[in-house]
């Protein structure tokens, strides 16, 4: 995919159409995307190499993050600085739900920042616990339920990915009802769609990794904490408890 020369604060839209590879308007969020697309949403959202089976090698992920990091940079940086939603514009509408904004945030916090900051631990969780909060947000606000959900089911999934990733049980628990409740409703073949595929194996993992540990060792590892050889043991055997 070819990059574009992004402004030193990328709009929300900007966000949105790079994370899901294409406007809303070239497909349906709550439809299976096309298959070009999906090769880009598997390696972007769970580093996984085409039909979700192998892992992306070391080199092409390192490539996403460099292209996240040169797209994106300064809209991070105005994050951690918190000028990026002060005044008037399209990160600061009261609105969330109702804009670009609310959705593009948590995916800038919660998942962008976090490929930038790969191996800064301590900075990567402190922008999690802010994608963590705003999901809460964005479901006290029904954004997800209302007879006209603000958002489709693959923006939706990344809302309850954000919860369901936490190293919190509450925040747990109710992202996996709500992955479990996206799952039973979409009308999408699971089987034959690799992103949802990979969606329901890793809340799977997650809530055997809880069940076994009463904590999330995926997160553990990567908070840089040591893990216990069981833990490691489980990891290694169950590769999907972590997205990219």
């Amino acid at each position: 995919r070819a990059m574009s020369t992004s402004p030193t604060i990328a709009p929300p839209h900007m966000i949105l159409d790079y994370w899901f590879a294409a406007p809303k308007s070239e497909w349906d969020r709550n439809t299976g995307p096309p298959e070009h697309i999906e090769e880009i949403n598997l390696a972007l959202w769970w580093s996984r190499e085409p039909c979700g089976v192998r892992d992306l090698d070391a080199q092409t992920r390192a490539k996403i993050d460099e292209e996240l990091a040169t797209l994106f940079q300064g809209t991070v940086a105005a994050a951690e600085e918190g000028t990026l939603l002060l005044g008037d514009n399209a990160w600061t509408s009261e609105d969330l739900k109702q804009t670009d904004g609310g959705l593009a945030l948590l995916i800038l916090n919660g998942f962008i920042h976090p490929s930038i900051y790969r191996n800064d631990p301590r900075k990567v969780l402190a922008f999690e616990r802010v994608s963590e909060a705003l999901a809460k947000t964005l479901i006290d606000l029904n954004a997800d339920t209302a007879e006209e959900a603000a958002y489709g089911l693959y923006e939706r999934m990344f809302v309850y990915l954000t919860l369901l990733k936490s190293g919190f049980r509450e925040k747990k628990e109710l992202g996996q009802e709500k992955v479990k409740g996206l799952l039973a409703e979409t009308q999408v073949d699971i089987v034959t769609t690799p992103a949802l595929k990979c969606l329901q194996q890793y809340a799977a993992d997650l809530e055997e990794a809880w069940d076994l540990f009463d904590l999330n060792p995926y997160r553990k590892r990567a908070m840089g904490s040591r893990c216990s050889e069981e833990e490691e043991a489980f990891m290694d055997a169950k590769r999907w408890g972590h997205p990219a």
